[in-house]
């Protein structure tokens, strides 16, 4: 197993505001999109035993996510301020946060302090994911829920894309869809060179107890004896069911022709022009000690 100094080289601080409980403890985080599941698979994480699982606790990372975008160090006071104090209150010997915002600024500080979490990485069809944001009107950079909970192509610590002000709605979905699949890639490319525990996952392949069995066994969990029952119940209920219809109607409809729609993927394909392998912890602490 891989482990260098500088993952953790605030580890001391854990100590200082008495959280180093947390090194023992299992933590459970998300890297995804959202619009992906994530409700769901807190509750399905939450048939293991001794876990407390939950989707969007507060303090939440939207607090700060905007924040920390431009100012990356904000997440590290965040987290031992505010965020770890609360995981450590719960109590529980396994904590899992499904949100889909702990991949946008917070898993390097997690690792400087000494925290091994275990992410599962939740995928979800991009295009699928861009028209579910588009219908709440969620739009990165231009409406207030993009802004709060979205990455921006404006943010400093991402890459360039150029002419993103151009992109219409969709468009701008369908970045950060993207956006958030090469971030994936690139964070489980990190954990297998820093020995980091991750499950790739996603919820079309939960078709059976025993597929929950096997994504609880990749968490290090354990099935509760009412599992089964529990399972039953989560799976009966529709996933991803917000639906902003009047933001809808006021667009005319559904985006759903497929030529407009690989016409308008093609457009964003070919601005991003980066693979898998961007180095966003470098950009993050590039864009900290600009900060500072």
């Amino acid at each position: 197993m891989i482990y260098t100094p500088e993952l953790a080289r605030h580890a001391e601080l854990l100590r200082r505001k008495g959280l180093e409980e947390l090194l023992e403890r299992r933590l459970i985080f998300t890297v995804t999109s959202g619009r992906s599941g994530t409700q769901t698979l807190a509750e399905l994480l939450a048939c293991a035993q001794d876990t407390y699982s939950v989707h969007e606790p507060d303090p939440t990372f939207s607090h700060c996510l905007r924040s920390v975008q431009r100012r990356p160090d904000l997440a590290l006071e965040f987290l031992v301020e505010e965020k770890l104090p609360a995981i450590l209150a719960t109590g529980a010997a396994c904590y899992a946060e499904t949100s889909h915002l702990a991949c946008k600024g917070f898993i390097e500080p997690m690792l400087e302090l000494g925290l091994r979490p275990h992410f599962v990485i939740l995928e979800r069809d991009c295009r699928a994911v861009a028209k579910s944001f588009l219908r709440l009107n969620s739009i990165p950079e231009r409406t207030a829920l993009g802004q709060n909970y979205m990455l921006s192509p404006a943010d400093p610590c991402l890459l360039p894309t150029p002419c993103w002000d151009d992109f219409d709605d969709y468009q701008l979905c369908y970045w950060y869809a993207l956006e958030t699949q090469r971030r994936a890639r690139w964070y489980a490319a990190l954990f297998d060179r820093i020995g980091i525990g991750y499950t790739p996952f996603d919820l079309v392949s939960i078709n059976s107890f025993a597929a929950m069995e096997k994504l609880l066994d990749s968490c290090g969990l354990v099935a509760k004896e009412d599992a089964p029952e529990r399972f039953a119940e989560v799976t009966r209920q529709p996933m991803n069911t917000k639906v902003g219809d009047k933001w809808l109607a006021a667009r005319g409809g559904e985006v759903s022709d497929p030529d407009s729609l690989q016409h308008a993927e093609h457009v964003v394909r070919r601005a991003c022009k980066a693979g898998p392998t961007d180095d966003y912890s470098a950009r993050l602490r590039a864009a900290s000690a600009k900060a500072a």
